[in-house]
Formats: structure tokens, sequence, C-alpha cells
């Protein structure tokens, strides 16, 4: 589980300094340029908000992009299991 270090830590903190480490994590393996979009693309789950359709949702762009046909031919797709994760 990842959480803010304090209580005075928001989400927004937490995203920011995550994709800060990654970033720059990435630049030292070689990668060249930005990995994410700009922070209005990102978004918090309100509680009226169904994880598994946000992620059904992200799984689905590469298809609306016609990238592929399925979402399981793009190769970028992580597979899980939401039965392995019943907190969701």
């Amino acid at each position: 589980m990842a959480r803010p270090r304090t209580h005075a830590a928001d989400v927004q903190t937490l995203v920011d300094q995550f994709k800060g480490k990654a970033t720059n994590g990435s630049w030292e393996h070689g990668h060249d340029g930005r990995l994410w979009q700009p922070r209005s693309y990102d978004h918090v789950l309100r509680h009226d908000e169904s994880v598994l359709d946000a992620a059904e949702y992200i799984v689905l762009n590469p298809v609306r992009k016609h990238y592929a046909l399925n979402w399981e031919d793009w190769p970028y797709t992580v597979r899980w299991d939401a039965d392995a994760m019943p907190w969701l």
C-alpha cells in the first residue's frame, strides 16, 4: 500500500512524488523523455466511482485509439485478477 508519510500530505502530493521518482529512475536506466502526461489528466476517484470501471476504461484506451483490435492484443496491458484483490 502506498500512502503519504505525513497526515498533512495529500494524494496529489503522493502522486507527484511517485511520478518524479519513477521518471528519475527511468532516466538512470537510459530512458530519454517524459513518462507522464500533465497533471490535468490525473484523476482521483470519487467515492461513487468504481475502480473496476476506471480500470476497464484505461485498458480500453488502445482499442478506442485503434492501436489494437482487442485490449488483450496491446502488449503493455497488465493482466490482473480482480478476485485476488478483494479490496476492489
